[in-house]
């Protein structure tokens, strides 16, 4: 797996925040068991072998949480996504 972090970090409504691919990983394992989607974000996650996959990876992953609601969308992070 191609490693990435969040710059700025990735800050969630329930408080948590998301630093790196390894925080999402864990995240997406332990929080979101019967959500629509999480198996294809952990492929996604789990495969990016490259750093465009990476980047890729990142994007699906932000997206997917925003469709949930669940990113404090600030000014700074609506300017980085």
């Amino acid at each position: 797996m191609s490693r990435f972090t969040f710059a700025p970090e990735l800050r969630l409504r329930d408080g948590r925040v998301v630093r790196n691919s390894d925080d999402a990983l864990e995240l997406t394992r332990a929080s979101y068991q019967h959500t629509p989607g999480r198996d294809e974000i952990l492929h996604w996650l789990n495969h990016a072998a490259t750093p465009g996959q990476a980047a890729t990876a990142k994007l699906v992953f932000v997206a997917w949480l925003q469709e949930r609601g669940l990113v404090v969308m600030d000014e700074l992070s609506a300017r980085r996504w």
